[in-house]
């Protein structure tokens, strides 16, 4: 079980994420190559999602 330090708070509060899990098993995968002599390039890095949770709220009103 993962459990997000976002979460834990009250309310839960909204932020920015991303799959940690597959970013560290790519960035694992890519330090394998490199010491086995291997040359690697730029890996493009998956964007990271807004995740909106109780601390967000509507809009206050324009006065």
């Amino acid at each position: 079980m993962k459990l997000a330090l976002s979460t834990a708070a009250y309310p839960n509060l909204t932020a920015m994420g991303r799959d940690v899990v597959d970013t560290g098993k790519q960035a694992a995968e890519l330090l394998l190559k490199l010491i086995d002599g291997e040359r690697v390039g730029h890996l493009m890095e998956e964007s990271y999602e807004l995740r909106a949770r109780a601390s967000t709220g509507p809009a206050p009103a324009a006065e």
